[in-house]
């Protein structure tokens, strides 16, 4: 519970930073555009905590979705690309072989874990 009281107002700035930035192409953001992006902010976090009461889920379909991405996929490919060998040479397939193994667990995890949802387990 401490984590998710900390995480959320650490989160949100850069967030709103990076949607401005992304979305609309500006840097700074006026007052009226904080209070509104906040309250939308809040409005997500309160639907999606009574749509899914149990954090636990939610955070294993984070976990499984964005740690497996962040931690194994996109290394993988920056390894690869980097290395300038073909996607078929063997050092780069030993690569592509472990780190997709992973990925596949981390992603095979939500599966199940929107399986128990849905089953309600």
């Amino acid at each position: 519970m401490i984590c998710v009281i900390v995480a959320y107002p650490i989160n949100f700035n850069p967030f709103k930073q990076h949607f401005f930035d992304l979305v609309f192409n500006k840097k700074e953001i006026s007052n009226l555009e904080n209070i509104v992006s906040g309250i939308i902010f809040v409005s997500v976090t309160c639907i999606v905590s009574i749509l899914f009461p149990n954090i636990a889920q939610v955070l294993s379909i984070l976990g499984g979705l964005l740690a497996s991405t962040m931690c194994y996929l996109i290394p993988m490919i920056i390894q690869v690309k980097l290395s300038k060998k073909p996607w078929t040479s063997p050092s780069n397939l030993s690569a592509i072989l472990f780190f997709s193994t992973l990925v596949l667990i981390g992603y095979t995890s939500v599966v199940i874990t929107i399986y128990e949802i849905v089953k309600g387990i």
